[in-house]
């Protein structure tokens, strides 16, 4: 059964509710609420619709017409959804509810596309790449390089696999790191080739001034040096001796009385070859510039240079003394 309040004037309720009530109003209204159990629930109920902030706790407001109308609107709320209540928030708290979902909202859709990374990979190809702060990066073939789309404002960080030429835009706030195995090249702006192949880096700087770490060692390079890290043994300088670690990006290979070794090594990943150099004549010392070369004819090349053989076995080649 339907509880139904007691009537009451509803311009005595709503001055009751806004503190208005004479003392006489007041004992009326406490006299109502205890006659009837339903009249106390009536009572919340305008109350809420008070609190939504249809009407203002204000002078220049006519209660009794304004309540009248609520009153309306109450009834045809009643009659349409039986005994179910519907529940009204306060104005305040759908405002806050609405700034809570626009932000959320906003870092939602932003956090991709500030935070998210971002992967330059290569297969049987070279790729010249351009980063947000506008470093240029030439990456080698079956390398990859990842970082933030939205470079740090104190640090430009960046993780590399495989072997690339840095071209780093100066700025001597915001330095740039690679991460690379488990070594760490820190620069400010310069150019320098990084390469990693299995447990080895090697860092050969090209222009301006570079620190690589490993652990707690750190050694800093300048240009025409290199390092090359190998599993435990400590970081040291070496000369570059040519610019066999541009070979990729410019198609030549320029020898400076480089070792034999470190141009076969090269040789071996341009051409796909399997050459192998004999102990006793690894580390000659080699002036050339190859091109366009053909393989043969710059094996050809070499052995008459430095006066050895070359030795085939199927694929397998071999440099060996005479």
């Amino acid at each position: 059964m339907t509880k139904r309040f007691t009537h009451i004037e509803e311009a005595l309720l709503a001055r009751y509710l806004l503190k208005e009530a004479t003392p006489g109003e007041e004992q009326q209204v406490a006299g109502w609420l205890k006659a009837n159990p339903a009249n106390a629930e009536h009572l919340k109920r305008v109350e809420l619709l008070l609190e939504t902030g249809s009407l203002d706790a204000d002078s220049s407001i006519n209660a009794q017409e304004a309540l009248a109308r609520l009153h309306s609107r109450m009834d045809r709320e009643a009659s349409g959804a039986g005994n179910t209540r519907r529940l009204i928030f306060p104005r305040s708290i759908i405002r806050v509810a609405a700034a809570i979902l626009i932000v959320g909202t906003v870092i939602w859709f932003s956090y991709p596309l500030l935070y998210r990374q971002v992967e330059v990979a290569t297969a049987g190809n070279v790729l010249e790449h351009q980063l947000p702060d506008g470093s240029k990066v030439i990456l080698n073939r079956n390398s990859s390089l990842s970082y933030p789309a939205r470079l740090s404002d104190s640090v430009r960080q960046v993780t590399l696999k495989g072997e690339a030429f840095f071209d780093v835009r100066a700025d001597k706030d915001q330095p740039f790191i690679i991460r690379v195995n488990n070594v760490t090249v820190r620069v400010v702006g310069t150019s320098f080739n990084v390469r990693n192949r299995g447990t080895e880096t090697t860092v050969a700087v090209e222009s301006g001034i570079v620190k690589v770490s490993k652990s707690n060692d750190t050694i800093e390079l300048r240009a025409g040096e290199q390092t090359r890290s190998r599993a435990a043994a400590p970081l040291s300088k070496e000369i570059t001796r040519g610019k066999l670690y541009a070979y990729y990006y410019t198609g030549e290979l320029v020898c400076d009385r480089t070792p034999l070794r470190e141009l076969v090594e090269v040789l071996n990943e341009k051409f796909k070859a399997q050459i192998s150099v004999e102990p006793a004549i690894r580390e000659l010392p080699l002036n050339a510039v190859f091109r366009d070369e053909p393989l043969d004819q710059v094996l050809f090349i070499i052995s008459e240079s430095l006066n050895i053989k070359v030795e085939r076995k199927g694929q397998q080649i071999l440099l060996k003394q005479p």
